[in-house]
């Protein structure tokens, strides 16, 4: 028969890394969720909601602060990094559809450059258009078409 205090160390022990555990997973879930909620194509195809390119820069800052926070570039982006990437369609000053990656570097270039032709475009993302790291279970990329 093992004393109490051992008993109950090893409980007290065992609930905290069940607690630290639950709040790890609910950490990951919320950070997940502030990119997943942009995701506005159902299963069956339909969209659900209207995606600006305001809320497009808006995914690019939240991209730019969680980079900026990690001391990260784009050197490191990839599935095993906490690096977040940012890739839209825009159109062009000269009316062109144009592919822009990365937009999180440069977020300021984007809004002033590109706000007056997108202004009014709607944006398409998918389930498929945000990759989920199978490593470090964390949002590492997004990509926004335009409807």
């Amino acid at each position: 028969m093992q004393p109490f205090g051992i008993y109950l160390y090893i409980n007290i022990h065992s609930y905290i890394e069940q607690t630290n555990e639950q709040l790890e997973e609910n950490e990951l879930y919320s950070f997940n969720t502030q990119f997943l909620n942009y995701i506005n194509i159902d299963s069956n195809g339909n969209k659900t909601k209207d995606i600006t390119f305001q809320d497009v820069m808006t995914v690019a800052n939240l991209a730019y602060d969680n980079n900026t926070e990690y001391e990260i570039t784009k050197d490191d982006a990839g599935e095993n990094s906490l690096y977040i990437a940012v890739n839209v369609w825009l159109t062009s000053s000269s009316g062109s559809i144009i592919y822009k990656s990365n937009i999180e570097e440069n977020l300021s270039q984007y809004e002033t450059e590109y706000l007056s032709e997108n202004y009014y475009n709607k944006y398409i993302c998918q389930n498929t258009d945000i990759k989920v790291s199978k490593n470090t279970g964390r949002v590492y990329e997004i990509t926004f078409h335009l409807e």
